[in-house]
């Protein structure tokens, strides 16, 4: 974009100074890009006035148009003082209506540039699905210029967008004293608009309560938005984790894979040895978690995200699936742009509903999908962690684009103990002669299972007004959600015969 105008700006100083008409300007975006701001500044640039149009601009060239423009031509001489010999000072008058603007161009001086502000969705090919009669017929040059949400993506425009609107509310002497970094939603576009509107706002809280501007209000706000943004065009769950080693239990094997993991994520990139990041370029990380469920994948993905001080981005199969083809593949591509250019750990839970064997009876449009994906994992230059009940239904060619992997496993009795006093305590309830060995005695649940039984036992105090946690109370409710799991794993077991 930058180049383009830049382009444009050269061209329109080389025709004013031989008097050559120069080019039309097109500039087409949604609401709030900052077009009319950005025509000014063009304008700016190479010395000319800016204004909106008038009515007067194209009565002039009605079908009277020599009467109407000797006498506008003699109100303007009245009033500004000037002879009609003198040169009018050269402008860029602006247009939001193409018909007018091409009226305009065909008739106007050489010292007046019409600029086009478009604001319909579909951006430049809606004009010329939309007139195209008249685009096409118009000979003369014309430069056309969309601002894609793209343009305000990159961290350095962004900042000097957000540094621009604080000059605007005398912020500027702060502002050598403040890291931008965290303020900069990285990957994520931000139009000029809407950045207007939140500085507003915050510099009203401020004026308002008599304090200085409120940076972290600022960056609340920001990551707000951010993961507003994010959630609604790809349908990940955006995670400000907060999990930490202390909260899970697993075998040392298990916290040994993990470890591995999150070493892996502090030496990224060139932090590697030389020969290291031949064999694999060091900007990519997969994780494979495995394991029965229950047993803290997910939770372990938080805390992998926790320890290397970034989001978790949670992506639900449901939801990026679309019924027309090709827009599957577009909304992993946007995932995995988006993820990469953010710089947080990417979670494909469930990972076997995602990457399942080809060499199955899926359809078409799956192993489309499966391909798809697998280029993407290929490609990505971030953090990636998948999870699965059940890695031998993964496709095999994934096998190769793994990293590091970690198994998860049911936890044994002393663990399960250790697991249910984190859940319960330091604020639970407890009788005083409470027994954890006898309640937990041939009970063989998992960690997921175990925080569903105490979610009933929460229930049954609730309705039979305990007040406390006894021995025979969390015996019952332990027993209960492991016959009803067991239940289930048998029904399932005859299913899978018959």
């Amino acid at each position: 974009t930058q180049s383009r105008l830049d382009k444009y700006i050269n061209e329109v100083r080389e025709n004013s100074s031989t008097g050559r008409k120069s080019p039309l300007l097109i500039l087409s975006s949604k609401e709030g890009m900052g077009k009319r701001t950005i025509a000014e500044a063009v304008a700016a640039k190479v010395g000319f006035s800016s204004r909106m149009s008038t009515p007067a601009d194209l009565v002039a060239f009605d079908a009277l148009k020599d009467e109407v423009a000797f006498l506008l031509n003699e109100d303007k001489a009245v009033e500004s003082g000037k002879t009609s010999a003198e040169t009018p000072a050269p402008e860029f008058v602006f247009f939001n209506d193409l018909s007018a603007v091409i009226v305009f161009y065909r008739n106007c001086r050489a010292n007046q540039i019409p600029v086009f502000l478009n604001t319909w969705m579909d951006g430049i090919a809606g004009i010329y699905n939309k007139v195209a009669k008249d685009f096409l017929e118009l000979k003369e040059p014309h430069v056309s210029v969309e601002l894609a949400p793209e343009t305000y993506k990159s961290d350095a425009v962004l900042e000097k967008l957000i540094k621009t609107l604080l000059k605007k509310y005398d912020f500027a002497g702060p502002l050598k004293e403040v890291e931008m970094k965290p303020f900069v939603s990285s990957g994520i576009p931000l139009t000029p608009l809407y950045m207007d509107a939140l500085i507003e706002r915050v510099h009203k809280r401020a004026f308002l309560g008599a304090k200085l501007f409120d940076w972290e209000f600022l960056k609340e706000q920001l990551d707000a938005y951010k993961i507003k943004q994010t959630q609604g065009a790809t349908g990940v769950t955006v995670v400000i984790p907060k999990k930490t080693f202390d909260d899970i239990v697993a075998r040392e094997e298990t916290i040994s894979d993990l470890q591995d993991v999150i070493h892996k994520t502090k030496t990224l990139d060139d932090q590697r040895p030389v020969f290291a990041q031949r064999l694999r370029r060091g900007g990519r990380m997969v994780a494979l978690f495995s394991g029965p469920p229950g047993t803290g994948k997910s939770m372990a993905a938080e805390i992998v995200a926790k320890e290397a001080g970034k989001e978790l981005w949670i992506c639900d199969f449901g939801r990026m699936q679309d019924a027309y083809v090709g827009e599957t593949e577009k909304i992993l591509s946007e995932i995995f742009f988006r993820a990469q250019t953010s710089k947080v750990v990417l979670l494909l839970d469930e990972a076997d509903a995602f990457l399942a064997n080809r060499s199955g009876n899926q359809p078409s449009f799956m192993i489309k999908w499966i391909n798809h994906l697998l280029t993407l994992i290929e490609n990505f230059n971030g953090i990636l962690i998948l999870t699965t009940n059940f890695p031998e239904n993964l496709d095999p060619a994934f096998s190769r684009r793994i990293d590091v992997k970690a198994r998860f496993f049911d936890p044994d009795a002393g663990q399960l103990k250790t697991l249910l006093k984190k859940m319960l305590e330091p604020d639970a309830p407890l009788a005083p002669d409470l027994d954890f060995d006898k309640a937990l005695d041939g009970i063989k649940l998992s960690g997921g299972l175990a925080r569903n039984a105490l979610e009933r036992l929460v229930l049954k105090m609730e309705r039979f007004h305990t007040t406390e946690i006894t021995t025979e109370l969390l015996r019952s409710v332990l027993l209960e959600t492991q016959d009803e799991n067991s239940h289930l794993v048998e029904s399932e077991k005859r299913i899978g015969l018959a």
